[in-house]
């Protein structure tokens, strides 16, 4: 285990209540892409330069990691942002990702590496990996009905 394995890191440190939702509107890959790519961009102050083609859209939703507990986390790297941040959302029923064999998933994390932070954004991608196999705070996580409560999950158990 290398030393950015070993640090830990506080989730909730690289969200807010406004890039948390506990029930995403949109159900299906795309349109929950598109949901918390537009987050990002009120409340990250994401470039209008970088808001997400159909092209990356597409390549984002082939090459994300899926994670066993049904936690998707789709990555953004070398971006113009300030700090590196991430929207998370949650939708009322899993649904397939990619292929019908894999874990359908309830909890999409769409997260965005700031320029020249790659050590800070993988301590993040390590953090959301750990939780993902802490059966408490998946628990939690499905039965949170606001930010506030997913954001002190992301707090406890990262």
């Amino acid at each position: 285990m290398n030393t950015i394995e070993k640090t830990s890191v506080s989730l909730a440190r690289f969200t807010s209540p406004d890039l948390v939702v506990p029930e995403l509107c949109e159900q299906t890959p795309a349109g929950v892409a598109r949901e918390l790519n537009g987050l990002l961009h009120r409340h990250a102050a994401l470039p209008e330069s970088f808001f997400l083609t159909p092209a990356a859209l597409c390549r984002e939703l082939l090459t994300n990691t899926t994670l066993d507990c049904g936690m998707l986390v789709a990555q953004l790297r070398s971006t113009p942002v300030a700090r590196t941040c991430f929207a998370f959302g949650r939708v009322r029923q899993p649904l397939p990702w990619r292929a019908q064999r894999l874990t359908p998933v309830q909890f999409i994390c769409l997260a965005v590496e700031s320029t020249g932070s790659s050590a800070e954004y993988r301590r993040v991608l390590a953090a959301l990996t750990r939780l993902a196999t802490q059966i408490d705070a998946i628990a939690e996580l499905r039965s949170a009905s606001t930010a506030e409560e997913i954001l002190s999950v992301l707090e406890r158990f990262s």
